[in-house]
């Protein structure tokens, strides 16, 4: 920063002397003051925000012991059945919340890449680790079902509840395949040209949304009459996880780096909000009847309220979370595979 001397502006000032006048000072103290208190300003909009104090948990969550640390977990609001995948020995288990003796098990042949579960179909929808192969276990007549055989494996699959159209997320996650389960065939696939680190999809909106981390941005992808259309794109920073919720018709999208999550309208894929958690998220889980959203922190086992209307984190609980988290709405219960061999169910 230079001071100028102006002597039309400071009559009585000498340059011969070097003198400066007493309300120059005045001035420039007052433009450093101005200086710092922006800097702050900025720093105060830009900075992350403090997280919640975690809050013990109200009381002891009710659980269902089943001996293994899952690497997967399917649920079944209707029934509280629950389908808990061993990865270890490539078997999954159903359990019921009322019986919590083992009630049925499911052995596999080789180890699964992508799984995932269709609640008005009663389905569990698979693709092996080896073969590329896609099943279907139907639930309730205890029977594996291939479908087709998948030019490369799945990294993640995608269901939607009716169990009439899977996505899946190829193992180099630059494709997104499209099955109906019912006929067997390929409705089509979405390539990007980047990598894709989650996907979701809206019914209600019949869109794909994808997340490219490299790219900075968020894609959707209509579905029309058994194909997709083109793609648009949103610009986001470090995007990571995806939710779509189809009765808020809203898509909420979390950052890598850091505790924000984004709001974007499901539909015209404009961001609407940006909440900031505090906290790094792991999971992300969207209560639609209440408009909220549960936020968890694996490492730290901290699960982070957000009241969409308020526009903010409320209120944040010691949770102890390993795994894919469930979330029954109707009757606010939170099913959550621990790291002690368990299934805890909070109350949410």
């Amino acid at each position: 920063m230079r001071i100028y001397h102006d002597d039309t502006a400071y009559p009585n000032s000498s340059k011969k002397h070097g003198k400066v006048p007493q309300n120059a000072y005045s001035i420039v103290f007052l433009h450093i003051v101005s200086f710092v208190l922006a800097l702050a300003l900025v720093a105060g909009c830009s900075g992350k925000a403090v997280p919640l104090k975690a809050k013990p948990y109200k009381s002891k969550p009710e659980e269902i012991k089943i001996g293994f640390s899952p690497t997967w977990l399917g649920l079944n609001k209707k029934t509280d059945d629950i389908f808990i995948l061993n990865s270890q020995i490539n078997q999954i288990v159903l359990k019921n919340r009322k019986n919590n003796n083992q009630t049925y098990a499911f052995q596999l042949d080789e180890g699964l890449s992508g799984i995932a579960y269709a609640e008005s179909a009663n389905t569990i929808f698979a693709c092996s680790k080896n073969s590329n192969m896609l099943y279907s276990i139907d639930i309730a007549r205890k029977k594996l079902n291939p479908i087709l055989k998948m030019q490369k494996s799945a990294k993640k699959l995608l269901v939607d509840s009716k169990g009439s159209i899977i996505f899946a997320l190829s193992e180099n996650a630059n494709t997104v395949i499209a099955i109906n389960p019912p006929s067997k065939t390929y409705i089509g696939e979405v390539k990007l040209g980047s990598s894709i680190s989650d996907i979701a999809y809206s019914a209600k909106n019949k869109t794909l949304y994808l997340t490219m981390p490299k790219e900075n941005k968020i894609a959707a992808v209509r579905l029309n009459n058994g194909s997709f259309g083109k793609p648009a794109f949103e610009e986001i920073e470090n995007p990571a996880i995806v939710r779509a919720d189809d009765v808020n018709s809203k898509v909420y999208v979390t950052c890598k780096k850091n505790g924000i999550i984004t709001i974007l309208n499901g539909i015209s894929l404009k961001r609407e909000k940006k909440i900031d958690t505090g906290r790094k998220i792991d999971q992300l889980i969207v209560d639609e009847t209440r408009y909220r959203l549960i936020a968890s922190e694996n490492k730290q086992s901290i699960a982070t309220i957000v009241d969409l209307k308020a526009g903010k984190a409320v209120e944040a609980f010691a949770v102890d979370i390993n795994g894919y988290a469930q979330y029954d709405s109707t009757n606010r219960d939170l099913w959550v595979p621990d790291s002690h061999g368990s299934v805890l169910i909070y109350k949410f």
